[in-house]
């Protein structure tokens, strides 16, 4: 048991010295366009690779071929820490849709704002909302691919799911396709926990649901495909 404590230890160590690193270093490429993506590209390449080598997590992705040219809305199952890092890797451009509060950290408020990232207040119920799919077709239409977890929290691998319908507004008014995305990232670096399990995390990149689907089908859809595929990566 002291093994995974000490590696999980050492990899809290290291991750927080190269998100600051990087954070600092990258300042100067905010002003360009695509330059906070970079940044972030850079930060989950160096972060996956600190993963594998300390604590024995290995990552496998499948059909990429499943991303269209262009802005999209990304609807992810969300077990982990992990895919809030790795999808600057899979995806360009992606926009996280993010709680207020993150704008109040240090450094990190810089890229979220450079990257246009839709902040929440979860205090201001209807209006945020509102305000909140409003950014996002703003987002999209700048080029940017929004990602959503639909069920707005990290989940333990096998939970119950619940989806919001939130994403079916965004998808609505936006009117582009959504990828849905399985993975099983619970596995290895599970919910609240500080231990960190050796292993291999699979995200599934799953076929998209084209625009133009009444908001229940288009619900039963995502939930199907995400929830069908995730329970097939725990086994």
């Amino acid at each position: 048991m002291m093994i995974p404590i000490l590696r999980s230890a050492l990899f809290n160590i290291v991750f927080a010295l190269w998100t600051a690193c990087i954070g600092i270093a990258c300042l100067l490429l905010l002003p360009l366009k695509n330059g906070a993506f970079l940044a972030g590209k850079t930060w989950a390449r160096g972060t996956l690779f600190f993963l594998k080598i300390i604590c024995g997590i290995t990552y496998e992705v499948r059909g990429l071929e499943n991303i269209p040219l262009g802005p999209v809305i990304i609807a992810s199952k969300h077990q982990s820490a992990w895919e809030t890092i790795a999808f600057f890797i899979f995806f360009t451009r992606p926009v996280y849709i993010l709680k207020r509060e993150l704008y109040l950290v240090p450094v990190i408020n810089f890229y979220i704002w450079a990257m246009g990232a839709v902040a929440i207040n979860r205090k201001s119920g209807a209006k945020a909302m509102r305000k909140m799919l409003a950014d996002s077709v703003t987002t999209l239409q700048k080029g940017n691919s929004i990602v959503i977890f639909p069920e707005g929290t990290r989940m333990v691998p096998g939970a119950t799911p619940h989806y919001h319908s939130g994403i079916a507004g965004v998808y609505q008014r936006a009117g582009v396709s959504v990828i849905p995305v399985a993975l099983n990232s619970g596995l290895c670096w599970p919910k609240n926990s500080f231990l960190k399990e050796p292993g291999e995390i699979i995200i599934e990149i799953l076929p998209e649901i084209p625009p133009g689907l009444e908001q229940g089908e288009f619900m039963r859809v995502l939930e199907e495909r995400i929830e069908g595929a995730s329970r097939r990566l725990r086994v």
